[in-house]
């Protein structure tokens, strides 16, 4: 009699099993974000008194930290978590010396300088029911030795939530912040620029049926220089977009989405009679990853680009852009990276619009032993200028041919650390002279993670 009292009906399992998802959804919306805002709050705490301190005054806590946390982790990482750690702190540092620290051309006396860097930060990796929780924040000091007033502080960070409300709807909710010198190649002089990028996105997959996913997604992103920046103006954007993808039992995979986006230009160059301040952008775009083999894999992105300003100050331009790329691993410790890419930018500048960059390069990597790799880079980027402005131009549009060529090595001596050096050569040549320039970069660094 007590046996029958106790089972429960079909009815009251369906219904105790939503009631249980529910439950576990309302974990998952509300508690485990409040969590990482917490560790958000304090990580920003932490790192920010460490700009403000001695480095061995801030890294003592938060090595402390990270030796308490790492039992714990690797406890909920399972028998074979050695690498799941959901919790991990970070330090590192690198010197590099660059012979031609401004992109000077020859005949205007190059300076060289060498240039430290100090990072600490964390990274967790979380999931929790359905969700995961991903967090890479670090605060780098940057000190150059003859040219002090280049000196600056970035805290750079990237979160990302990868929520999933059933096997039919998923999607990513990120955010991110970088904070860089500007390069001297692109600003042409020698003053301290430093450019500041955010960005936020919230993007939905939805499985319809069979391979197939629907697609929707919408993201901000402003960028902010100390300087105008004549190829890359600072701006304000909105994005949506929409699309489609089939996923095939093979996994490879097909994209068309189309991209809307509306910005505003910021720190302009010149007054907005000359140039516009705003701009609205459509972009159809098809994406597509395909594994040949065990061995290969070719990626690619194909779309037709097309801005139009706001007041209709600039004309508008539009064309082709994309990237392919080839991958091919010949054996377990050889592989080989074949790419080609073309990118229309626009351009604060009265006689020409926007700018067309065609790149190729080329990356084979060795790995010599399972804790010692060798890797190669070339690559050649074509820049042409293009387009027309109120103003005309008093001479022939500017053309650049760019080279860098890398040979570096990286050695992991135990699990936690890397070390790594590098020898780095850059060039441009270009119909106009003054700026011409060739730079040879050397950088070694190591990093430890806990």
């Amino acid at each position: 009699m007590e046996k029958s009292i106790l089972r429960l009906s079909p009815d009251r399992k369906s219904w105790l099993g939503t009631c249980s998802s529910l439950m576990n959804i309302m974990d998952a919306l509300i508690v485990v974000p409040v969590c990482v805002c917490a560790i958000l709050i304090v990580a920003k705490i932490g790192i920010r008194l460490f700009s403000r301190s001695s480095l061995l005054l801030a890294l003592t806590p938060i090595l402390a930290v990270g030796f308490l946390t790492r039992p714990a982790a690797a406890q909920s990482a399972g028998p074979a978590g050695a690498s799941g750690d959901v919790f991990r702190v970070f330090v590192g540092g690198s010197v590099s010396h660059d012979s031609n620290l401004f992109r000077l051309t020859n005949f205007a006396n190059p300076k060289s300088d060498t240039i430290s860097a100090t990072d600490v930060g964390l990274r967790i990796d979380k999931p929790y029911s359905r969700q995961r929780f991903q967090l890479d924040v670090a605060e780098t000091a940057t000190r150059y030795n003859k040219f002090s007033y280049l000196n600056f502080d970035a805290l750079n960070y990237r979160g990302a939530w990868l929520w999933n409300l059933g096997p039919r709807l998923s999607g990513t909710l990120s955010a991110d912040r970088s904070k860089a010198l500007a390069p001297f190649a692109d600003t042409l002089g020698n003053q301290r620029n430093v450019s500041i990028t955010k960005s936020h996105a919230f993007n939905i997959d939805g499985w319809a049926f069979g391979g197939w996913h629907l697609l929707l997604g919408v993201s901000q992103s402003d960028q902010k220089s100390e300087q105008t920046i004549l190829n890359q103006p600072d701006f304000h954007s909105v994005s949506s977009e929409a699309g489609v993808r089939y996923i095939a039992p093979s996994g490879n995979a097909i994209t068309a989405t189309q991209r809307s986006t509306r910005g505003d230009y910021l720190n302009q160059i010149v007054a907005p009679t000359v140039l516009d301040n705003g701009y609205k952008q459509s972009e159809s775009e098809i994406q597509a990853n395909w594994t040949i083999s065990g061995r290969s894999l070719v990626a690619g992105r194909l779309a037709w680009l097309e801005r139009k300003n706001h007041n209709l100050v600039q004309p508008k331009f539009s064309g082709e852009v994309g990237n392919f790329s080839y991958i091919w691993t010949p054996t377990q410790n050889v592989s080989l990276n074949v790419s080609a890419a073309r990118s229309i930018g626009p351009l604060q500048d009265p006689s020409f619009s926007h700018i067309v960059s065609d790149t190729l390069s080329f990356a084979p990597t060795w790995k010599v032993s399972p804790k010692t790799a060798v890797h190669l880079s070339f690559a050649r980027t074509n820049s042409a200028y293009r387009g027309t402005g109120l103003v005309p131009a008093t001479g022939p549009p500017r053309r650049d041919i760019e080279g860098r060529a890398e040979l570096g090595a990286e050695w992991l001596p135990m699990r936690s650390l890397s070390l790594n050096a590098s020898l780095q050569r850059q060039s441009r040549s270009s119909n106009n002279a003054l700026v011409e320039y060739g730079a040879t970069i050397t950088r070694i660094s190591a990093s430890f993670m806990f």
